[in-house]
């Protein structure tokens, strides 16, 4: 499974947004390939994914982190975390996987390792978003009437903030202005704090 994704990414440099709709499509495939076709994806089916076990420490400073240990990864997570947390962790980490060992390279001129760096982690965010709130399906249950924040991170079994971010990424709602300094012509994505 997790080849199969990796091969939906091109091997050559990409722009900002090559990468977040390579990501996007990572996210809707895997949505396929386990079945899930409508609400939230369980941390049950995240674990149906071969290859990757699910360890959860005390004290490990980060939300998240991956490890490959023979041929199998690791991700391993902060278990004080919320579970809304730790589910958006596995889902980031699982972007790490998938971009291993060629992290997709991002082509932005004059880029620096901090911003690289910074800019991954935002891609790896947006697949989760995408993953765990598929643009379609937050659509439609905005559509249909569900347009309080609270309900719809409640149906996708994310967090307030998480689901904001995302709506904001989809274009529901107005962005409210988040950016980082080093990156001010870069679009915010979910922002680790809001996971």
């Amino acid at each position: 499974m997790i080849r199969q994704l990796q091969h939906l990414a091109p091997r050559r440099l990409l722009s900002t947004a090559e990468a977040l709709a390579v990501a996007e499509l990572q996210a809707q495939r895997l949505r396929q390939l386990l079945g899930v076709t409508d609400g939230a994806l369980s941390e049950r089916q995240l674990r149906a994914i071969g290859g990757i076990i699910i360890e959860r420490v005390p004290d490990l400073g980060v939300s998240g982190a991956t490890r490959q240990i023979d041929r199998r990864w690791v991700i391993l997570l902060n278990r004080d975390d919320p579970p809304v947390r730790q589910r958006f962790t596995i889902a980031h980490e699982l972007k790490h996987i998938l971009d291993h060992p060629a992290t997709l390279a991002i082509h932005a001129s004059g880029t620096q390792a901090k911003q690289q760096t910074w800019l991954t982690e935002r891609i790896c965010d947006y697949f989760a978003a995408c993953l765990l709130m598929p643009r379609p399906l937050v659509k439609r249950a905005w559509t249909t009437g569900s347009q309080d924040v609270r309900s719809l991170a409640d149906r996708f079994q994310v967090s307030l903030d998480a689901m904001r971010i995302r709506l904001e990424q989809i274009g529901l709602v107005e962005p409210v202005g988040r950016c980082s300094p080093e990156s001010p012509d870069v679009v915010p994505l979910v922002a680790r704090s809001a996971a």
